[in-house]
């Protein structure tokens, strides 16, 4: 037997294949983006001119560039796992103060270099997977961290 729905019932029905075709759309986008558990030179750099950064290769696995005026490296080490690194020589700075960067901070880690300069590292490992919007993400909250340290180093 077939039921004639009311304006209101058809509302609901219309709202119900609305949501299950949103959450369909949602699932095909999550999948269309791949997960990377090696990153290539190609793709490397690609990400980085989609993140508007302008690089210079030193070999091929490590780039540089700046942010806000910090000079950055990127190292892509074993193509399996990348590293952000940003040395500050010339400023001073005690085991106490890195510590609490270290202890009141996530995301990245601060440490003193054989010459005692204070440097902000980050990494990310590739090995169980990651979609380039996780690599954009690590990059630009990098970005964050190492524009907050410089402000820390100088309070």
């Amino acid at each position: 037997m077939v039921r004639d729905l009311s304006a209101s019932g058809r509302v609901w029905v219309a709202l119900g294949v609305l949501a299950l075709t949103m959450t369909a759309a949602g699932v095909a986008a999550a999948a269309d983006e791949d997960v990377i558990k090696t990153m290539s030179v190609p793709t490397v750099e690609r990400l980085m001119r989609e993140l508007d950064l302008d690089f210079t290769e030193v070999d091929n696995n490590t780039y540089r560039f700046e942010v806000d005026g910090i000079k950055v490296v990127l190292f892509n080490k074993k193509d399996d796992t990348l590293q952000l690194y940003a040395g500050f020589s010339g400023l001073k700075i005690t085991l106490s103060r890195i510590n609490e960067w270290n202890r009141t901070k996530r995301f990245s880690r601060a440490y003193l270099d054989a010459e005692n300069d204070p440097c902000l590292e980050a990494d990310i490992d590739l090995t169980g997977g990651v979609t380039e919007g996780n690599f954009k993400e690590w990059v630009r909250t990098y970005f964050i961290s190492v524009k907050t340290f410089r402000d820390f180093l100088h309070e």
